[in-house]
């Protein structure tokens, strides 16, 4: 499980699993209070009890499939159905129903957000998946610029109704099926070699950008390692290290890539927080044992590591925009660089405090979530 990172060399080849049982997502907007635009699991969010007082809404994109809209609650509909089936079910919904909604019950042992003794808590779950459309704005209360942003983002969906007589969808269709099929021959027959990829197209972790880079230079791909997929990722991480992660975003990167301006930095944040020292020692955050623990969740920070954070994405904007080079591709995403520095003025422009007085730093637990930026 174990990998080479951060100064040592790597001479072992490997190259990642072409499945995971799970389905990565983007998530644009939650009702949990979590920073927007990051990459996460279906599964992960499956997996959490939802508040009773306050069911938890999630709006998310699905590469190539659109932006949907997701409310977890609990019920009292006693289903035979687990996590994986409703994993299963979800993700048909996403890629290959045409409806609008879905709802889907389940149940088992999910994890509980609060803190305890008792981390895990056995119930029934009832999800609501739909498709997001322009007409559940009044309904959710969304803010006008997340809606636009949304909107944006949305892949147009056709109605098959539409398309005229059911000749003439026939014709259609007909036409597309020769159009594949030739299409299927021409590469079997003129690219005999094109099924021998290292990066064949059931690989998930190649077929998704999350934080298009345009012009500029680094790595291309951004996705969280979680328990389901700690084990084909440490194969892949051992073949192309060697790597050294970022305690303030939990990023691993390639270790070439990493300047002295970031040293400096990510040596002090190791002394402030000695926990996170240890996680990145023992490498905590690819053992997929910690990843299913509630101590990913129990990782004792500050207001201040927020910030401080905030303080190196800009720097790392910045820095990439007068280069043409990044590090992540998170590195260059503006919604992101928006969030710090709305976080940033709130924390320099406290309102109703008077000169003198002390700004409040409370302890606070950190949700550890690594992600691994590569090519």
């Amino acid at each position: 499980m174990s990998f080479k990172s951060d100064e040592e060399n790597i001479t072992s080849s490997s190259t990642l699993l072409s499945s995971s049982p799970d389905y990565f997502i983007h998530v644009i907007s939650t009702s949990e209070g979590d920073s927007p635009g990051y990459n996460s699991s279906l599964r992960e969010i499956l997996e959490r009890v939802p508040n009773e007082s306050s069911p938890p809404m999630t709006i998310f994109e699905a590469a190539g499939h659109g932006v949907f809209f997701l409310c977890t609650s609990r019920c009292s509909i006693h289903s035979t159905n687990g996590v994986d089936e409703s994993l299963l079910a979800s993700q048909q919904f996403i890629e290959k129903s045409k409806d609008r909604q879905i709802c889907i019950a389940y149940q088992g042992e999910f994890k509980k957000k609060n803190h305890g003794p008792f981390n895990k808590e056995r119930c029934s779950i009832l999800i609501v998946l739909a498709r997001y459309h322009r007409d559940l704005l009044p309904s959710l209360g969304l803010p006008a610029t997340l809606h636009q942003q949304i909107l944006q983002r949305q892949i147009p969906t056709t109605n098959t109704s539409k398309f005229g007589s059911g000749i003439k969808f026939f014709i259609k269709g007909a036409i597309w099926c020769t159009i594949a099929v030739v299409a299927v021959l021409v590469v079997l027959f003129a690219f005999p070699r094109a099924t021998s990829s290292s990066h064949p197209p059931s690989d998930i972790y190649h077929t998704w950008i999350q934080y298009p880079t345009h012009q500029s230079v680094g790595p291309k791909y951004q996705l969280p390692i979680t328990a389901t997929n700690a084990s084909a990722f440490a194969s892949y991480l051992d073949a192309h290290g060697p790597w050294t992660l970022r305690i303030d975003d939990q990023a691993l990167v390639p270790t070439s890539l990493i300047d002295s301006e970031e040293l400096h930095y990510q040596a002090y944040l190791q002394t402030r927080y000695p926990e996170m020292t240890e996680i990145r020692v023992t490498q905590s955050y690819i053992n997929e044992t910690w990843l299913s623990s509630p101590l990913r969740d129990q990782v004792p920070a500050d207001d201040a590591f927020h910030f401080s954070h905030c303080v190196l994405a800009v720097k790392r904007y910045i820095k990439a925009k007068k280069t043409g080079k990044h590090v992540c591709g998170r590195d260059i995403d503006e919604e992101h660089v928006q969030h710090c520095l709305d976080s940033l003025d709130w924390w320099a422009f406290p309102k109703g405090k008077k000169r003198g007085d002390d700004m409040k730093n409370p302890k606070q637990d950190l949700w550890w979530r690594t992600k691994v930026c590569f090519d």
